[in-house]
């Protein structure tokens, strides 16, 4: 396990559902919504050949955006993928500015 999954008091685990239970009860699955991050490493070369073998030598390409995927509990709602890079001024935006686009 990494980062807060990994420090979770599994003792006090059952009061937190059933007070997030109770929290909850007062909304529909449908009007509930979850976003989680993850890191997409675009760039990064497989480490292993169709044969299954490990490619030795190479270096891994650390390049990576993070995208965000939201979705509500009842999985009626779907949103498309938010994808967040690192660029203050994204090259490929030439001069045009995020508000130009419409992005912020």
């Amino acid at each position: 396990m990494h980062g807060e999954g990994g420090s979770v008091n599994s003792a006090a685990l059952p009061a937190q559902i059933a007070d997030l239970k109770r929290r909850l009860q007062g909304y529909r699955l449908a009007d509930i919504y979850n976003m989680d991050e993850t890191g997409l490493f675009y760039k990064l070369a497989p480490d292993k050949t169709i044969a299954s073998r490990q490619i030795e030598g190479a270096k891994k390409s650390k390049v990576r955006v993070t995208v965000a995927l939201t979705y509500n509990a009842d999985g009626s709602d779907m949103r498309e993928p938010f994808i967040i890079g690192h660029a203050n001024k994204p090259r490929c935006f030439k001069k045009k500015s995020g508000s130009d686009l419409g992005f912020f």
